[in-house]
């Protein structure tokens, strides 16, 4: 989210915006629990065809290893099978 603020030119009221949002939620580590998770979901991927960048991979296997719905508009992620990861359109809720 700070990068999309950073793409814009860091305008005060959307880095406002975006930091009193960050601190409502919930910031999840990144630890050894989830690189189990990551490795699992990418061989799977891998030798089903999907492609995802490393970045959108990590992503993706932080919300399964955390049993967490990916709250995203980026349709992407609609490439791993139901079942593996749970998503949620925020602009269509």
């Amino acid at each position: 989210m700070l990068y999309g603020v950073a793409r814009k030119g860091n305008p005060p009221a959307l880095l406002r915006v975006v930091q009193e949002f960050l601190m409502r939620v919930e910031i999840l580590p990144w630890d050894m629990q989830v690189a189990p998770t990551y490795s699992g979901l990418r061989a799977h991927c891998t030798a089903n065809g999907i492609t995802l960048s490393a970045l959108d991979m990590m992503i993706a296997a932080h919300a399964v290893a955390a049993k967490a719905v990916l709250v995203t508009h980026d349709h992407i992620f609609a490439r791993i099978p139901d079942g593996l990861l749970q998503t949620e359109d925020w602009a269509a809720a």
